[in-house]
C-alpha cells in the first residue's frame, strides 16, 4: 500500500506515456530539474513533441518549483541526478517513485525508495480499480448507450475508463479484442481516455498491439489518429514484442507494411524481442515466405543472431520451410559474387 501523504514523483517515460498524472497529482507531485529538461529535449523530437509539449504546458500551469541537487560532484547517469535531487530535499521514506525503466527502479530500491512501475502505482493507488460506479458506466458501454455515457462522465469528473475489467483488458482494449470498432471510435473520441495502457490479462499488449494482433488496421488507425503510441512493447514473460513483431510472427504482411510505410511511425524492421527475435527471425521460424521477402527487399540485416546465436536462415533450416531457404540462399550468394 501507499501512505497517501507521500510526495510523488513520476520518471520522464512515466509522464511521456500519460502527462495527465501531472494535474490528477499535482498536490503530492514533485518535479526534479533533471525530469523537466528531459522534457523539454524530447519537446525537440517529433515522436514525443505532442506527449512532452503537454507534460511541459501542465507543469509551468501549476507553476512547480523544481528540485535542485546542491551537490558538486554531479553524476552524468540521468537516473542518478534525478534519485539526488529528491534525496538531498527529501527522506527515502516521504517519496514514492514512479518509473517504468528497470534501472531506474533498481537504483531506487538500493537507495530504500519505494518505487512502482506506472501501471502497478495506479491499480494500488486507486485510479485502476474498478468501483461500482465504473461497473454501471461500462455496462452503458457495452449497451453502446453513448448519450447516457457522456451524461455520466459530464456529471463526474472523476469517471473514466481507464480501469481493468475481470478479464484483465481495459475497456478499450476489451472492445479491440471483440472487434467492436464502434466502441473503440466512442472511446478514442474521450479526452481523458489513456489509449497506452498494456493489458493485465495473458499478454501484457497495449491497445495498439492487440489490434495489430487483431489484424484490424482501421483500429489502429484510429489509436494513432488520436495519439497512441504504437513504440509500446510488452511486459511479463514474452516481454520486448511490438505490434511489429506479433504481425511477423502472425503472418500479417498488410500489418508491417501498413506500419513500416505509415508516414508518422518511424519503426526499425530490425527491432527484436527479448529473445532476440527480428520480424525476419520470427518470420523464418513461421514459415512465412511473402513476409521474409518483404523484409530483405526493405533491407534487413538477414545476419541479425538470436540469444541463442542464431539467425533467420538458420530457424528456416531448422524448421525445414525449403522456398525460404532457397530464397535466402539466392539473396545471400549476392554478397559473394
Amino acid at each position: 500500500m501507499i501512505n497517501n501523504k507521500k510526495k510523488v514523483v513520476f520518471d520522464t517515460n512515466v509522464l511521456l506515456k500519460n502527462p495527465a498524472l501531472i494535474n490528477q497529482y499535482r498536490d503530492r507531485l514533485l518535479i526534479p530539474k533533471k525530469v523537466f529538461d528531459e522534457l523539454d529535449r524530447l519537446n525537440h523530437q517529433s515522436i514525443h513533441k505532442e506527449k512532452a509539449s503537454l507534460a511541459i504546458n501542465l507543469i509551468n500551469k501549476y507553476d512547480f518549483k523544481f528540485l535542485i541537487t546542491r551537490s558538486e560532484n554531479k553524476k552524468s547517469n540521468p537516473d542518478e541526478q534525478i534519485l539526488d535531487e529528491i534525496l538531498e530535499n527529501y527522506a527515502e521514506n516521504d517519496v514514492v517513485l514512479i518509473s517504468d525503466d528497470t534501472g531506474m527502479n533498481v537504483l531506487a530500491k538500493q537507495k530504500k525508495m519505494q518505487t512502482f512501475k506506472h501501471v502497478d502505482f495506479l491499480m494500488v493507488d486507486g485510479e485502476y480499480k474498478i468501483t461500482p460506479q465504473l461497473k454501471e458506466l461500462q455496462l452503458l458501454l457495452k449497451q453502446q448507450k453513448w448519450d447516457l455515457v457522456k451524461q455520466h462522465l459530464e456529471d463526474d469528473s472523476k469517471l473514466h475508463f481507464n480501469f481493468y475489467l475481470e478479464n484483465g483488458y481495459t475497456p478499450l482494449i476489451d472492445a479491440i479484442v471483440n472487434r467492436d470498432i464502434k466502441t473503440v471510435e466512442f472511446l478514442v473520441g474521450l479526452s481523458n481516455i489513456n489509449l497506452n495502457l498494456i493489458d493485465k490479462a495473458k499478454l501484457n499488449l497495449s491497445a495498439f498491439s492487440h489490434a495489430a494482433q487483431k489484424k484490424q488496421i482501421p483500429i489502429m488507425k484510429l489509436l494513432i489518429d488520436n495519439g497512441a503510441n504504437p513504440y509500446i512493447t510488452s511486459e511479463g514473460k514474452n516481454r520486448g514484442n511490438s505490434a511489429l513483431l506479433i504481425a511477423a510472427w502472425d503472418g500479417s504482411l498488410d500489418i508491417i507494411q501498413w506500419i513500416a510505410e505509415h508516414e508518422h511511425i518511424h519503426m526499425s524492421l530490425n527491432q527484436s524481442d527479448n529473445n532476440g527475435f527480428t520480424p525476419l527471425i520470427k518470420a523464418s521460424i513461421k514459415g512465412h515466405h511473402d513476409i521474409v521477402k518483404y523484409l530483405i527487399r526493405n533491407n534487413v540485416d538477414p545476419f541479425i543472431r538470436d540469444r541463442n546465436a542464431m539467425s533467420a536462415l538458420d530457424y528456416a533450416v531448422e524448421n525445414k520451410h525449403s522456398a525460404i531457404i532457397e530464397y535466402y540462399n539466392r539473396y545471400l550468394n549476392t554478397f559473394t559474387n
